[in-house]
């Protein structure tokens, strides 16, 4: 599981105007994780490590820029043309600036415009994907009546990266290059203003909630192993009294409650369609708080909606 990484809070919540959230997609699998066998463990490390490689990239724009002279939109997936396309983050100051952001490690070197990896397996091309990228938002931005220069970039993160014969690019970004790059731009912004502020928002409520491109394993609630996983190696845990749960590898250990509303939280996730019962969450805790415990928890932190066996909660 990816830690979020320090942030300044308050130049975050002035300076983000677009949140940037777990994607539905690795949350399931996080979720899957430890449940269901035959996951497919390789696409979950991908996931995780493009998540990890863009709050990297949060951190090093809210470390480096002004929030009253800046403004973020993370993760948006627009539609333009017929064509969606997502950007992973989108700075607003005096231009538009897209970042498709690249955690990649290792050596990798470039042959022919063909990107490879050092074992010479090829890759895709990120500037081709920023191409389309941009050229997607700025049509969008014409459909939309606004006016305003568009940069973009493809986005190192990862100080382990390497990039060998690689012809200067003016929209590769490398590790080395990102302090001075954004110093630069910290030194041409100016204020930000209430018609900035509009068209951030426009482009904000152009952001599509469902995205299509997520890939899931077929999974139903029998194929999943039931019980609570511990929040730090996300193995089972075990009851140790009334009042706490804990786990027999890491150690560690939790208040009931907050071990059951974490779980309450992955049922619902998992199956939206299914309702929250008394009975559904003791089976899908594993059995190991009792009947009454749930009930006790469920009242207490949920709305109660019908009565006898159709009572359930909300």
């Amino acid at each position: 599981m990816v830690d979020m990484p320090p942030l300044n809070l308050e130049r975050w919540k002035k300076m983000i105007l677009k949140q940037r959230s777990i994607p539905e997609e690795l949350l399931i699998l996080r979720y899957l994780r430890g449940r269901l066998k035959d996951l497919d463990e390789d696409h979950l490390k991908i996931l995780e490590k493009g998540f990890a490689g863009e709050l990297q990239w949060d951190t090093i724009v809210t470390d480096a820029l002004t929030s009253s002279r800046s403004l973020l939109l993370n993760d948006l997936l627009l539609t333009s043309g017929g064509q969606m396309f997502q950007i992973d983050s989108l700075l607003l100051s005096k231009k538009f600036t897209i970042f498709e952001v690249k955690n990649y490690d290792g050596e990798y070197f470039v042959e022919n415009d063909r990107w490879y990896t050092i074992t010479k397996t090829e890759i895709q091309n990120p500037l081709i994907q920023l191409h389309r990228t941009e050229t997607a938002f700025r049509r969008l931005l014409r459909d939309l009546g606004i006016h305003i220069p568009v940069e973009a970039y493809v986005v190192f993160v990862n100080p382990e990266f390497t990039l060998f014969h690689a012809p200067y690019h003016p929209s590769i970004l490398l590790p080395s290059q990102l302090k001075r790059f954004l110093q630069k731009i910290k030194q041409e912004t100016c204020e930000i203003t209430n018609k900035d502020q509009m068209v951030a928002e426009k482009i904000a409520s152009c952001h599509l909630k469902k995205s299509p491109y997520t890939r899931l394993p077929c999974y139903s609630y029998e194929d999943l192993d039931k019980g609570i996983r511990c929040g730090c190696c996300e193995r089972f845990l075990f009851p140790l009294s009334q009042s706490y749960v804990y786990c027999e590898i890491c150690g560690g250990k939790e208040p009931v409650e907050a071990a059951v509303l974490r779980n309450i939280t992955e049922y619902q996730t998992l199956f939206p369609e299914k309702l929250v019962t008394t009975i559904g969450i003791l089976n899908w805790c594993g059995g190991i708080v009792s009947e009454k415990v749930i009930r006790r928890i469920l009242k207490k932190n949920y709305n109660t909606k019908g009565s006898n066996r159709h009572t359930h909660f909300v």
